[in-house]
């Protein structure tokens, strides 16, 4: 909690930090469902995708498919007669909606000083798998429909084999020995081309494991990525695409992929969208920030949506677009009037101004040198 003071009115109030409503107890009016209730009674958003369980649980509403015939979009199959209402459809979010509510889930949208040197893969896949133990998707743990190569170990790697063995016939075959697509998360190491398509390479896993891509899902996943450049190509030096895919096996033994998404990352594990975001971001690794990049998986309106939150300076930081962009212009308009009513601090990068917006203007100084560290990972 922090002391806000209000110029307008000339008051202080005590405030909950943005963005750390993750970091409460669930019965703390500060958490991150008392935060959801506080903007819901004055801004009306569509029905959540997730849902925060009382066991501590959260339920996530995929939209992909993980079975081999289940339609993109569930279906309503109830008969409604009369003056019966139609049972309200659930909002979904789709892979990359997961992989990021996961990674948020894992603490590694967020940054303190004593994590420097500490994010390694390990790290990843332990905290990754962790959180996959409490999120609930198509009515199972994704822990229990999720494989991600284990951390490389030369003198474990006959064990290390025969577990990935044994978790690729659970996640592919369903108790009635059925096929069924698995969830598959890791780093893109690699594109190659092969005789069913462009294959995919994940690092830490056997060389000779690959998933392939059909033209039609190759080509739709590299439209992502602005045409059919690699992807790989299109990163900074040093970072990391994270990728999640839906894989399936055929009966020729190969593993097919259905759909696929991706999400960028510094070598420091923090995700980004732009350039420009790289940039901050490695900026406020260096310069020892406390700070989260928010994931803004599902965003209440009305509310602005920083790029970055920086906790020892309690500020958002926003990146605006040239703003001969009328999209740009129109976000900076509406949060500037959302700032001016409620006399938050924020930070803007407005690009295209100072060599040509190459240059972030100076960050903001911090409030508190005292601030307390975000969770560690170690």
């Amino acid at each position: 909690m922090v002391i806000a003071y209000h110029s307008k009115s000339k008051t202080y109030a005590l405030k909950r930090k943005q963005y750390s409503g993750e970091q409460h107890a669930a019965d703390c009016p500060s958490s991150y469902e008392a935060e959801r209730r506080e903007r819901n009674e004055s801004t009306p958003v569509p029905d959540s995708a997730i849902l925060r369980l009382a066991d501590g649980s959260t339920k996530f509403n995929l939209s992909t498919p993980t079975t081999m015939r289940e339609p993109t979009v569930p279906q309503e199959t109830s008969l409604v007669t009369g003056n019966q209402k139609k049972p309200a459809k659930r909002k979904t979010l789709g892979l990359l909606g997961l992989l990021s509510f996961l990674y948020q889930e894992a603490g590694f949208n967020s940054w303190s000083p004593n994590m420097y040197g500490k994010r390694r893969y390990a790290q990843l896949y332990k905290y990754l798998m962790q959180k996959a133990e409490e999120i609930v998707v198509k009515g199972d743990v994704l822990a229990h429909q999720l494989w991600m190569p284990e951390p490389y170990k030369k003198d474990d790697q006959e064990n290390i084999e025969a577990r990935r063995q044994d978790t690729f016939n659970k996640r592919l075959y369903g108790p009635d020995g059925r096929p069924r697509r698995m969830l598959v998360v890791g780093v893109l190491r690699k594109l190659v081309p092969t005789p069913h398509g462009i294959g995919i390479k994940l690092a830490q896993a056997p060389d000779n494991l690959i998933f392939w891509m059909n033209d039609k899902t190759a080509g739709s996943y590299q439209r992502q990525f602005g045409g059919g450049e690699d992807p790989l190509k299109q990163l900074g030096e040093g970072d990391y695409l994270l990728i999640i895919m839906t894989v399936e096996r055929t009966e020729r033994d190969h593993f097919f992929v259905a759909q696929v998404a991706s999400l960028k990352t510094t070598s420091a594990y923090i995700p980004y969208s732009t350039p420009q975001e790289r940039t901050l971001a490695i900026d406020l690794v260096d310069k020892s920030r406390y700070f989260t990049r928010p994931m803004h998986i599902e965003d209440t309106p009305g509310i602005p949506k920083p790029n970055f939150y920086l906790h020892d300076a309690d500020i958002a930081m926003h990146i605006y677009a040239d703003s001969s962009d009328p999209h740009a212009a129109q976000a900076l308009k509406q949060d500037e009037s959302y700032y001016e009513r409620t006399d938050e601090p924020h930070w803007v990068w407005r690009l295209g101004e100072g060599e040509e917006g190459v240059k972030h203007p100076p960050l903001p100084a911090p409030a508190d040198t005292n601030a307390t560290p975000l969770a560690k990972q170690a």
